[in-house]
Parts: structure tokens; C-alpha cells; sequence
């Protein structure tokens, strides 16, 4: 019976993340908010958990096929969801249906309801909009950001799949994402998607020009209405043009707001006031008298929370993380529009960022965290750094040990000392390529 022993990796990401959440936990100490800066650390440190399996977990590029597609699946059916919202809401604006036929948004909000109701304390739930579709998500903004994600991969499924049925199954799932993204009338969220879609464009346009052509078409169809929409120019529903413009005006003034605090607070400036939002929301509140939650800038958020120290340490890990993307070997066109359609992801959800916190919530923050695990597993997987798994359970690696300890050869890293050796006991000697494979095919690679 071969035993094994699996070792558990962070990567490089994992350890830029642990030295950001680890200043995070230590703003506690000088934090006016302890408990909620305790709880935001605690809940981060929790959440790590998902960066770390991805990238011990995804050994092969079809395990990450299967990641994405599911991501993408999702995506599709909150899409759908969000359209049956907007699309029931608008009708009964219209006095088409009645208000009970409406499809609710979120579409939890009954179960929410009678939680909050049972619970022994008040929980403000006025952020609910019947207006803007939510999906399974409580709040449109959350659903957006994670739409801004799933759409660039599921675009990388649509280009790259084989099979009449599966190409109308990825092309139907992207349609579907662009009308969730539609639905909530995020604003930035629409003009991102656009946005990311022409910067795919503009460096596959040689190998896939048609096809992404096939998918702007539905998503300019689906996303313009909605920017329209969003400034009162067709279906007029609740002021919304000028909704949009003091909307833009809040945010404006939140930014300058916080930036004359830091500005003029060392301490905040260079360590923060502590992680979590709640002190920001005093703040803005309290200085200010303004009543957010939030920064509504990743940047800035950040900036308050955790100072330039902070700030720095957060970017490092974003940085690192593109230029992993970035280094890899993509040697072939499904790999490079793999690699370059999670870096649109990302891109693309930090730009997101700049117009809402994308860090407010559980399901914001998982986000991050499966994007780094993804980019950590891709940049493992391109150079062969990362044990994987034949068919009979035995540890195998891309990478090449510079020599064995007992006879020199070049040797896989993790192979099981007895598998080194041939029926005679001895070592067998290195191919032409200087390595040697248990079944002479598992490699690993992506």
C-alpha cells in the first residue's frame, strides 16, 4: 500500500493575502470599532480557505474548465432570474399585471422577512429596490459585480468549445449574463461590460472575430436599454434620470469627503482607522452628514480602513496577481484565451470597484479570493509546479528535480521513492527530455 502525503500550498498569492489580512487582524489595536474590525479580519481569514483549496484543488485545465463553467452557469441563472424580475416589475409599472405577479427581488426577500422579524433586534432592510433586479443576490450591485466576473469567462466557453450544442449553450448563458448585468441597472456595471468586451475584442480579434462579434451583438441589445433606462430616457420608472444624476453627485461627494479626512488625519493616512466599514460609515456620517455605509471606491475604502500601509499591501497582492497572469506561457490559442479572459475578469471587476465597494460583502470578498486561487492555479499549472494525480492515486509532477538523492538522475519532484525503480530494484534512466513518468503521459500540464 503506497502512502501518500499531500502538502497543502498557499503560493505566492497566498502569502501576499495572509501578510494583507494579517495588518488587517492588527488594526484591531488602535480601532474605534473593535468588534467589527475583529469580525472582518476573522470573516477574511475565514473566506482564505476558498483561494487556497482552488489552487490545491484544480490540477488540470479540465478541472478548471469545470470551475468556470460552473461560475458561468451560475451567472446564467441569476441572469435569468434578474430578467423575470425587471421584466414582471416593468409591466406592473405599465399596470399590466398586478403587484402580486411581480417576480420579488431578491428572491429571498420573504424568507429574509421572517428572519428579520423573529430576530430580537431591528435590522434595516430599506435597501431593498423592487426597481433594480437582484437575482439570488439581496442587493443589484452584488449581483453585478459577480455578473462583471462570469461574463468574460463565459465568453472564453463560447470561443473555445467544440460541438453545435454546446456553442448555443455557452452563447445562450452569455446572453443570459448580459441581460442579468441589464437588469440591475448598474450603470458602471453596463458601461464596464462594454467596455470589457471591446478590450477582448481588440487583442483576440485575429483568432476570434467572428464569434465575439456573434456575442456583442445580444450584449449592446441588452445592455444599451438599460443605460437608457437608467437616465429616464425610455421606461421611466421612478425618476430614474434623475435618480442617476444625484446618484453621481452622492459619489462624488462621499469621494471628496473621505479624501479630506485622510488628508487631513496622519494617523488614517498612513494606518487607518481600522478594517471594516462601520467607522467609515460614522465618519461620513458623523463629519460629514452623510449617510453611506461606504466609500463606494475599493481604493478609498481601503485607504480609510487600512491606510497607505494597508493600501500597499492590498495592491501588492492585486499587482502579483496580474503579473502572474501576465508570465505565463501560453503557448497555444485556448491557453492564451484562457489566461487572458481570467485577467479580463479581474480587470474587469476592479474597475467595478472604482464606482462601488467591492469588498461589502461575503459573497464580494469570495470573489477575490476565487479569482487569485484561479490566477495562482493557472501560473502553477503553465510552468508545471504543482503535483497531479494519475489514474492509480500516485503523485506525480511537471517539474523536474535537478537530481536524485541516491543515484543523480533527474527525477519527477513527489514521485513515490518506490516508483523510481524498475523491477530489478534499480533506477531507470531519464528519457530524451531528462525526465522520467510513471505512465509516461501524465504531465500535468494546462
Amino acid at each position: 500500500m503506497v502512502t501518500r502525503r499531500q502538502e497543502r500550498k498557499v503560493g505566492t498569492l497566498g502569502k501576499l493575502m495572509i501578510a494583507f489580512m494579517g495588518y488587517s487582524l492588527v488594526s484591531t489595536l488602535w480601532s474605534t470599532t473593535k468588534f467589527s474590525t475583529l469580525a472582518t479580519a476573522g470573516l477574511w481569514w475565514g473566506l482564505f480557505l476558498i483561494q487556497v483549496m482552488i489552487n490545491n484543488l484544480v490540477r488540470t485545465r479540465k478541472k478548471i474548465d469545470r470551475i468556470l463553467a460552473a461560475m458561468s452557469l451560475s451567472g446564467a441563472i441569476n441572469g435569468f432570474v434578474a430578467i423575470l424580475q425587471i421584466c414582471s416589475y416593468t409591466l406592473f409599472k405599465y399596470d399590466y399585471i398586478k403587484k402580486s405577479q411581480v417576480f420579488v427581488t431578491p428572491f429571498y426577500k420573504p424568507l429574509d422577512k421572517a428572519v428579520y422579524t423573529w430576530l430580537p433586534f431591528d435590522i434595516d432592510t430599506t435597501l431593498w429596490w423592487d426597481s433594480r433586479a437582484s437575482g439570488f443576490f439581496s442587493n443589484p450591485n452584488l449581483l453585478a459585480t459577480y455578473l462583471m466576473i462570469v461574463y468574460p469567462i463565459s465568453i472564453y466557453l463560447f470561443l473555445n468549445t467544440k460541438g453545435k450544442k454546446h456553442k448555443i449553450l455557452y452563447f445562450m448563458m452569455n446572453v443570459l449574463i448580459s441581460g442579468g448585468i441589464s437588469a440591475t441597472l448598474t450603470r458602471g456595471g453596463c458601461v464596464i461590460a462594454i467596455v470589457g468586451w471591446l478590450f477582448m475584442f481588440i487583442v483576440l480579434f485575429k483568432q476570434h472575430k467572428k464569434p465575439l462579434l456573434e456575442i456583442f451583438v445580444p450584449t449592446v441589445l441588452v445592455i444599451i436599454p438599460s443605460l437608457l433606462t437608467r437616465y429616464g430616457i425610455i421606461f421611466k420608472a421612478r425618476g430614474a434620470g434623475s435618480e442617476a444624476v444625484k446618484s453621481s453627485a452622492a459619489h462624488l461627494k462621499i469621494w471628496g469627503s473621505l479624501l479630506d479626512y485622510i488628508f487631513h488625519h496622519a494617523l488614517p493616512f498612513i494606518i487607518g482607522t481600522g478594517f471594516g466599514i462601520e467607522r467609515t460609515g460614522q465618519i461620513l456620517l458623523n463629519t460629514y452628514h452623510l449617510d453611506k455605509p461606504h466609500g463606494h471606491n475599493f481604493v478609498l475604502e481601503t485607504w480609510v480602513e487600512l491606510g497607505v500601509i494597508g493600501l500597499a499591501l492590498l495592491f501588492t497582492v492585486l499587482v502579483c496577481a496580474f503579473g502572474k497572469l501576465l508570465e505565463i506561457n501560453a503557448n497555444n490559442g485556448k491557453k492564451f484565451t484562457l489566461v487572458f479572459c481570467i485577467f479580463t475578469s479581474m480587470m474587469m471587476y476592479l474597475l467595478f470597484g472604482l464606482t462601488d465597494y467591492i469588498f461589502n460583502s461575503p459573497k464580494q470578498i469570495i470573489n477575490i479570493f476565487i479569482l487569485l486561487g484561479l490566477t495562482q492555479a493557472l501560473s502553477d499549472r503553465g510552468r508545471g509546479a504543482v503535483p497531479v494525480l494519475d489514474g492509480d492515486g500516485v503523485h506525480h509532477s511537471a517539474v523536474l528535480a535537478l537530481s536524485c538523492a541516491e543515484c543523480g538522475h533527474r527525477h519527477l519532484r513527489g514521485v513515490h521513492h518506490r516508483q523510481h525503480r524498475d523491477s530489478r530494484g534499480e533506477h531507470p534512466q531519464p528519457d530524451s527530455a531528462g525526465s522520467i513518468f510513471h505512465d509516461g503521459q501524465n504531465r500535468g500540464e494546462i
